[in-house]
């Protein structure tokens, strides 16, 4: 665990009044890193383009010269993660039943790898409270930052359910129109 707690700083965040459907951004640091040699800052900015559907996250590490690090993306444990060349592949089930996806471009410079329910090391676990623990998808990118690379990370949601790719077209398991939003891929069920 950690010797120290961390200190946060949020940079910046969404002001209130924001017309529906706006692009938001969210930006913070914290210091957790700063006893490594040389001392590292993590900072992540997180873009939402409801119009693209899209959701950005943008990593960080401000450091003078190079450190090594592993970005951890965590995925609820009814989502299946299929990890490719560069990219991942989420699914899962809405609460109709129905299918949904959603492509996630992954940060070039970086070597990847899925776990789910690791012991070696513990990885890929979800907990919905003390003393429960279920396996759940983590991705994990390993590389080295120098100076103040960004690491961007990007979901594409589909705009209805059965659609795989990101060109919209349909594999037939919904109807061929927009079904509102999907469910987040995010949520642990």
């Amino acid at each position: 665990m950690w010797a120290r707690t961390a200190k946060t700083s949020v940079r910046r965040a969404p002001g209130a009044g924001l017309p529906p459907g706006s692009e938001q951004v969210w930006s913070a640091e914290h210091d957790g890193y700063e006893v490594l040699s040389p001392p590292a800052r993590h900072r992540r900015t997180v873009t939402l383009r409801p119009a693209e559907r899209e959701l950005e996250l943008l990593d960080e590490v401000v450091v003078e010269g190079s450190v090594d690090f592993a970005l951890h993306l965590h995925f609820g444990p009814a989502v299946t993660v299929g990890l490719g060349d560069g990219r991942a592949e989420l699914s899962w089930q809405g609460p109709d039943g129905r299918s949904w996806g959603a492509p996630v471009e992954l940060p070039a410079g970086c070597h990847w790898q899925l776990a789910r329910g690791e012991t070696e090391p513990v990885l890929g676990w979800y907990s919905r409270g003390f003393g429960h623990k279920e396996p759940a998808s983590t991705l994990v990118g390993r590389g080295t930052a120098n100076g103040g690379r960004g690491l961007a990370t990007v979901l594409r949601f589909h705009d209805r359910p059965g659609t795989s790719g990101g060109d919209g077209a349909s594999s037939g398991d919904g109807p061929a129109g927009g079904d509102g939003p999907s469910p987040g891929p995010l949520e642990g069920r």
